[in-house]
């Protein structure tokens, strides 16, 4: 009740009890959210009274969410320019023109998908390191964090929030030292196990699920069907979530080592990493994997033949 000031201390005075009585507590994390007042007592109010608190917290990264959109739109361009070319026909005339020469197609397809991945890996390289930049000041906000320098949206909120610590805690300098000890450290390990989650790998590269499932439906034979498990599965289960597991801890490597020389040039150093780890998906792990699931059919069932070509999407197999 926000009417009157004395209603409004009295539904302070039991927050903490509806709070200790919720089932989960989600925190949408963002950069500046610790050093908001209000969202720090909320969440040490909740660590404080809750018995086994931590296994009932969930902070969700509202980055997350940016860099979802991101990776997902990067994988939908891929599987829908497989899909136009086969409409349009011009994926036939392409077929004609290098029947002869199948591997050349094959060196063109890999340079032509390697630039298009570079430009998509820089972008979500550079929302991914402005991310791990922010998630590092965390610390910093509750290791230097004080009650009254906190910010307050209604001051006259602050010292009736300081009744209710020390009560909890005895005093503000006892809350204080309790966030920048085992708060800190709760927090920093629910954080940085969800940094990227492996379900938002999955997420990310859904398109990529959708298409072998598109792809297995229209198999002819047996044959067909254990190659396309075999490649899709291999791509999206293995390939993918390894892609962005090593972009990750890559970023997390050079976030605090670049220091300044990051925010000066994120763009040309998003850059920087995303041309090695162009190398690693398109030739390597796509065409790698789709030419090894095809070795490992053809040796079970020698009569299986090559499929028009090893470009991931671009094929019906």
């Amino acid at each position: 009740n926000q009417e009157t000031e004395e209603e409004k201390k009295k539904g302070i005075r039991k927050l903490w009890q509806s709070l200790r009585q919720s089932l989960r507590f989600i925190i949408l994390w963002d950069e500046n959210h610790f050093s908001r007042l209000w969202c720090v007592w909320e969440a040490a109010i909740y660590f404080k009274s809750k018995k086994d608190a931590m296994n009932h917290v969930l902070i969700a990264p509202t980055f997350l969410s940016v860099l979802n959109i991101v990776g997902c739109c990067a994988a939908t361009s891929f599987v829908m320019l497989g899909d136009v070319l086969r409409v349009t026909g011009a994926l036939n005339v392409m077929f004609e023109a290098y029947r002869s020469d199948p591997n050349r197609f094959e060196c063109y397809t890999c340079a032509f998908l390697s630039g298009s991945y570079v430009c998509a890996v820089t972008l979500f390289s550079y929302f991914l390191s402005h991310f791990i930049e922010s998630m590092q000041t965390m610390e910093g906000q509750l290791k230097d964090f004080t009650w009254h320098g906190a910010e307050c949206f209604k001051e006259e909120d602050r010292p009736v929030l300081a009744e209710e610590v020390r009560d909890l805690w005895g005093s503000v300098n006892d809350f204080e030292q309790y966030l920048r000890q085992e708060f800190i450290r709760d927090c920093m390990g629910k954080l940085g196990g969800s940094t990227l989650p492996y379900a938002t790998c999955l997420s990310i590269c859904s398109p990529l699920w959708w298409c072998g499932v598109g792809r297995l439906a229209v198999a002819k034979d047996g044959a067909n069907v254990c190659y396309v498990l075999l490649s899709y599965g291999l791509i999206y289960f293995v390939g993918c979530p390894l892609q962005i597991w090593n972009e990750k801890v890559t970023l997390e490597y050079l976030v605090p080592r670049l220091g300044t020389c990051l925010q000066r040039n994120r763009l040309a150093i998003s850059l920087a990493v995303a041309l090695p780890f162009t190398v690693q998906c398109i030739p390597i792990l796509f065409f790698g994997m789709r030419i090894a699931s095809y070795l490992c059919v053809n040796k079970i069932d020698p009569s299986f033949e090559r499929p028009d070509t090893f470009t991931p999407f671009l094929s019906f197999t």
